[in-house]
């Protein structure tokens, strides 16, 4: 699925669009020809797993390397985004939060949690991605006027 978020950024009147892709990780679409055209022009990736599943955990490595053997020379950032936490309030969190923070941090990756279902820290991961293409501009605009 493609889509495009539209973001505001705060204290400003600037707002970012973000072109998402959407190369979900259930077997049926882990056909790797399919994602790959989406992946080589990607300037962000959201890696994101369900927090009652190992598998789609363990999962994120594989999604992460796809996308950045797109780009060898050219590193990519991202949030991982770990959703479905309002499992855990009844048992069947099996990914701690604990676990999530080391993958991103070993992997640079900014770390979030959310759940859709409850509507609980979704719009976060979006709006850190959108802040950091605002900061890069900002700072390319900066060093243009300095030439």
């Amino acid at each position: 699925d493609f889509c495009v978020k539209v973001v505001q950024i705060p204290e400003t009147s600037t707002s970012v669009e973000l072109y998402m892709f959407d190369c979900a990780g259930q077997s049926i679409f882990n056909q790797r020809d399919l994602g790959t055209r989406h992946w080589e022009g990607a300037s962000m990736v959201v890696v994101v797993y369900d927090v009652s599943s190992r598998e789609s955990f363990q999962s994120c490595a594989k999604w992460l390397a796809g996308v950045r053997a797109m780009r060898p020379n050219n590193p990519i950032g991202g949030v991982l985004l770990a959703n479905k936490t309002d499992l855990r309030e009844n048992g069947r969190g099996v990914v701690t939060t604990q676990e999530g923070q080391e993958f991103a941090s070993q992997n640079g990756l900014e770390f979030f949690e959310c759940s859709a279902f409850g509507g609980t820290g979704v719009d976060a991961p979006f709006n850190h991605i959108a802040q950091a293409f605002h900061s890069k501009y900002d700072m390319l605009v900066s060093r243009s006027e300095d030439l």
